[in-house]
């Protein structure tokens, strides 16, 4: 980066809790670099859809090209910009994300009829399994309010599942073709006791992206995308910072009201 310039990110959340899951990291990196998260219409029902939210969402901000983070299913939404608009796109991290899986997208779809079913002991008993390792990082006022916010976020992902299959439901990935031409740094974070992301996707996001460096943090489940323990949210910040300097990004405006 040149002088005091801060480089501008996106960050594409998760599909549990959306942009609300991701304040700890927005807090981590606020005073490094320009970040936010962009809210996606939701009419969006197809990549190209996701990437012209996404653009829009570039200009608003006065940002030429930004660096973008995608996690777990934000990582999809990512590939999704990467694609149709590889030159707005100056580096890419990708964290506990995977290939673009049609046979996933379709099963979440088929899934909707559940949200409107399970009690909600049910839902908070299955956060309660997927936060297990990261609650008591958090405390227990904050571990409360994310097993709650976490079972309400399971029921709305079930209920709307057309915001996974935007993603996922696709015949093929072209993103790595338009992208791999140009000389932007890639980063692929894997979570070694992943549980969600399958070894075979993560081996094909690999070979999507053969030129992207990629580092494995131990121990980790899926779940840390929620809690955001410390060795999950020191290595993000560390690889967004070292992205940013790679990528030479420079100056921008300031993200759009409300956004962070």
């Amino acid at each position: 980066m040149v002088g005091t310039a801060r480089a501008s990110w996106i960050v594409l959340p998760p599909a549990h809790g959306g942009a609300a899951i991701v304040r700890p990291l927005l807090e981590r990196l606020k005073a490094q670099v320009r970040v936010w998260a962009p809210p996606l219409p939701a009419d969006c029902t197809a990549p190209v859809d996701v990437a012209t939210a996404l653009v829009a969402a570039l200009d608003a901000a006065g940002s030429e090209r930004a660096g973008v983070i995608g996690l777990s299913l934000g990582g999809q939404l990512a590939q999704a910009l990467v694609e149709h608009h590889p030159q707005r796109v100056a580096a890419l991290l990708l964290v506990a994300s995977g290939a673009p899986d049609r046979a996933r997208g379709r099963a979440l779809a088929r899934s909707g009829w559940l949200a409107r079913w399970l009690p909600r002991r049910v839902l908070l008993a299955r956060a309660r399994a997927q936060l297990a390792e990261s609650l008591s990082e958090v405390g227990v006022a904050r571990g409360s309010e994310l097993l709650a916010e976490m079972a309400e976020a399971t029921r709305a992902e079930l209920a709307a599942p057309r915001a996974r299959l935007q993603a996922s439901d696709r015949l093929g990935a072209d993103a790595p073709a338009a992208f791999a031409a140009r000389p932007a740094p890639v980063r692929l974070i894997e979570l070694a006791a992943d549980g969600v992301i399958a070894a075979s996707e993560s081996a094909r996001l690999r070979a999507l992206f053969p030129q992207a460096q990629v580092e494995v943090i131990p121990a980790l489940r899926h779940a840390a995308l929620i809690g955001w323990p410390v060795a999950l949210l020191e290595r993000v910040a560390a690889a967004v910072m070292e992205l940013s300097a790679q990528a030479a990004l420079g100056p921008v405006s300031a993200a759009p009201t409300g956004s962070r």
